[in-house]
């Protein structure tokens, strides 16, 4: 055609790569180092980072409408600046992150010191300070003071900008937490869209769940969110029948002749293990049909088999669920290749009459 290089290896890198970046987007954990250095080494320059970002926006809404979505928006700009970062790093980094303490320090002036303030960002991975919205930070920084004189805390947020709302929690660290987080709020209708898993170095968590109503709107009434908090700390505290509860919702949710014959006709739960793209976790791909209580169903019985869950992410299209999670044994790290198989068997089994 006559195009010469770089132009024409440019355009056989937009058509080799054009899917990277949504499932990258979709299926990672943004916050892994390792992730966004792996990216950064296959796209090579700014230029060709702001070609795919461009190509994968145009290639996704071209698919259809309602496909491309607010979520989807912003998971793939948040992938740009990490990977922008990276590409294009700044002189000043020890400049910014001063900014972002002396903006912190301002928000929260008649509420924590500086050093207070610190020593949050200390405990925490330094892609915490780099990439966590200061909004939220703010609200991680007030739950984790105030949890020192209750054993949970939580506050809710509407997120205009993509249709949801966030709640930020904080507890202190502990085996089968998401498990008793996200069955909570299956009990009450709220589907999770997404998950921020945040663990102190002492220990502490402060964790930022997006989620949804049973329509798919955001939970905007302070009455729902206090009825949550009400479910969440019950869960926590192991005063609250988590599975049961769950349940009674999901044979409520599922006695209408639609609901049944959408689950009948439901493809098996299918798996996938990646071992190499985290340097700490083995990742875990489920894909199945959509429902209400997926992502608990799957950690509690991840956390049944003695595992831990240090990261997930849930993304729903037309009906078919792609849920990540990042799992690690009981010291801490990788999976066994030999155990793999088990555990797929008996996720299998956990979701085989799950309806």
């Amino acid at each position: 055609w006559g195009i010469h290089e770089p132009r024409s290896e440019a355009i056989l890198f937009l058509v080799r790569e054009h899917l990277v970046m949504s499932q990258i987007s979709q299926r990672r954990d943004l916050t892994d180092e390792k992730v966004i250095r792996d990216f950064a080494a296959r796209v090579g320059t700014v230029e060709r980072l702001s070609l795919l970002t461009l190509l994968t926006y145009a290639d996704v809404n071209a698919v259809g409408p309602g496909v491309w979505n607010e979520w989807k928006d912003s998971l793939l700009w948040e992938l740009y600046q990490r990977t922008h970062a990276v590409l294009a790093p700044l002189e000043e980094n020890e400049q910014a992150q001063q900014s972002l303490i002396e903006l912190l320090v301002k928000s929260l002036s008649s509420e924590l010191s500086e050093e207070e303030v610190r020593t949050h960002l200390a405990l925490l991975p330094r892609e915490y300070a780099r990439f966590t919205p200061p909004a939220t930070i703010v609200e991680h920084l007030r739950l984790a003071n105030r949890q020192l004189s209750q054993p949970v805390r939580t506050s809710w947020k509407l997120d205009l900008t993509t249709r949801s709302t966030d709640l930020h929690l904080s507890t202190l660290d502990r085996r089968g937490l998401l498990a008793s987080v996200a069955g909570a709020l299956a009990a009450h209708g709220v589907s999770i869209l997404s998950l921020q898993l945040n663990t102190r170095a002492d220990g502490l968590v402060v964790d930022s769940f997006k989620v949804v109503d049973a329509a798919g709107e955001p939970i905007v009434d302070p009455s729902r969110w206090q009825q949550l908090d009400s479910t969440i700390q019950r869960s926590l505290r192991g005063e609250f029948d988590v599975a049961s509860a769950v349940a009674r919702r999901l044979r409520a949710q599922g006695s209408s002749r639609l609901r049944k014959r959408h689950l009948r006709q439901s493809a098996p739960p299918q798996f996938g293990w990646d071992q190499q793209t985290s340097e700490k976790s083995t990742i875990l791909e489920v894909r199945a049909g959509d429902r209400l209580g997926l992502a608990y169903r799957i950690a509690s019985t991840l956390t049944g088999l003695g595992l831990d869950i240090v990261f997930a992410k849930v993304a729903t299209e037309m009906h078919l669920a792609l849920d990540i999670f990042y799992v690690v044994d009981a010291a801490g790290g990788k999976l066994p290749d030999a155990s793999l198989p088990a555990i797929e068997g008996v996720l299998l089994e956990a979701l085989r009459d799950f309806s």
